[in-house]
């Protein structure tokens, strides 16, 4: 990637710096975008067409497996196209620097990394040059309502990137659980000394993260962030997501992904996935909201846990929904 992105730069790559809006934020704009897994593979993106102005917000609902992550990380140039156009400001990502592209976008993605470092070092991932800055920090841990966490285990404890029970086979295949003697607990294995978190405090964590380069970013991406948190915490999630969108001297253009319905009818437009395809694109207002109320009527039993949860749904309910949203791709 590194080899790939330098051979860019001689022959002229855009640098994303110089077409950043002053204001911050970023347009987004794909045409007829398509995904195809495999030689003969189904579409996992079908011909989809969106655009997202500066400091908007896109809401992306849909079923499991609809494609919603994969049109992202492809949205993002994590994910090469097979066919179609993605822009953003204006320039063609195959035209971008996108390590130019990518210090200005914060992401949080379903299969998060756990590093095994302090706790500090877990939420400083997402800016490592604010490790030391007291007022960043915070702000981070308040944004991602991780504060919780924080009281309980303290900012310089280790946490285990494993489950407790995965930690003691590791340290019965090290042959280091039962015969270390030492009392000096540095030299512990690190798995001896880490501080095991639940998976919701795990989630908290990856969203403090996420918020560590607010201030620098121009696009926020979150993928189901809300999996593991309670009704009240989700939906004051989205409430700073929105807020940040609309922040007076650095705006940023907000991408959630959620199976929701609920939360997502403040957002500024909204996409429905189905089988790769954006059956249905409408802006915010009177009309989306009596859309989604209609919907989420429709999928009152619709509720999944984590990300690997399937849904639940029975075969009629799921063709009452497909048909709601049958329009084909929209422009918005």
């Amino acid at each position: 990637m590194i080899d790939e992105q330098d051979k860019l730069r001689r022959r002229g790559a855009v640098d994303y710096e110089t077409v950043r809006h002053p204001d911050g934020g970023v347009r987004i704009v794909a045409r007829d975008l398509s995904v195809i897994h495999g030689k003969q593979g189904k579409p996992a993106v079908a011909n989809v067409n969106l655009t997202v102005e500066p400091g908007e917000t896109l809401a992306i609902v849909g079923f499991n497996g609809s494609g919603k992550t994969t049109l992202v990380k492809t949205l993002l140039g994590l994910v090469r196209a097979s066919s179609g156009d993605i822009s953003l400001n204006g320039t063609a990502i195959s035209a971008l620097d996108m390590s130019t592209v990518y210090p200005r976008i914060s992401v949080i993605f379903q299969d998060f990394h756990k590093y095994g470092l302090t706790l500090k070092e877990e939420i400083a991932a997402g800016d490592i040059s604010s490790l030391n800055s007291a007022p960043i920090l915070q702000a981070a841990i308040e944004r991602g309502r991780t504060q919780p966490v924080v009281d309980r285990v303290k900012l310089d404890t280790i946490i285990s990137p494993y489950t407790k029970e995965m930690a003691e086979k590791l340290m019965h295949q090290s042959g280091n659980g039962e015969s270390e003697e030492d009392d000096d607990p540095d030299a512990k294995p690190w798995y001896e000394r880490a501080t095991f978190i639940s998976g919701g405090e795990w989630q908290r964590v990856a969203l403090a993260r996420a918020f560590m380069a607010v201030e620098k970013a121009d696009l926020i991406v979150f993928d189901e962030p809300t999996a593991a948190l309670d009704p009240k915490a989700e939906s004051e999630l989205f409430e700073t997501l929105l807020s940040l969108s609309k922040a007076g001297q650095h705006r940023c253009t907000t991408i959630f992904i959620s199976h929701q319905f609920g939360n997502v009818r403040r957002a500024d437009k909204i996409a429905f996935m189905d089988n790769g395809v954006s059956r249905r694109s409408f802006h915010r207002g009177l009309t989306a909201r009596r859309r989604l109320q209609s919907t989420a009527r429709t999928t009152s039993s619709w509720r999944l846990g984590a990300s690997t949860a399937s849904c639940s749904l029975s075969r009629a309910r799921d063709s009452r929904i497909r048909r709601r949203f049958s329009s084909s791709a929209v422009i918005i």
